[in-house]
């Protein structure tokens, strides 16, 4: 599967090579930059396999699904890696523990957040 996420500038693919290293031996201290790093680096299927470790783990999935619920209004800031949410692997993880939704409000309604 092809990332949706562009990829880092070539000519210093030695630091982007340390860097991911870096960041696989320390993985465990922060999983989701891990899982970000993957995507921009283009290996989606290692970023995906990460994203399900942690809807599988009871440690974890509430954060994880807690993270990618949107509310209000989407930007094209947002953070959610759609193309890895799309994933079948990933879909399947999500309906085996939660779900991701999005939850829109209107701005001239008064309400301005949770």
């Amino acid at each position: 599967m092809r990332s949706a996420h562009p990829r880092p500038p070539a000519g210093d693919d030695a630091g982007a090579q340390a860097a991911l290293a870096y960041l696989t031996d320390h993985r465990n201290d922060s999983p989701s930059h891990y899982q970000s790093a993957l995507l921009k680096v283009g290996q989606d299927d290692a970023a995906a396999a990460v994203l399900i470790g942690r809807l599988e783990n009871l440690a974890t999935r509430v954060e994880v699904l807690e993270s990618y619920q949107r509310y209000g209004e989407q930007s094209e800031d947002d953070d959610a890696p759609a193309g890895l949410l799309a994933r079948g692997d990933v879909r399947a993880a999500l309906e085996r523990v939660g779900r991701i939704e999005s939850y829109p409000y209107l701005r001239t309604s008064g309400w301005v957040g949770y």
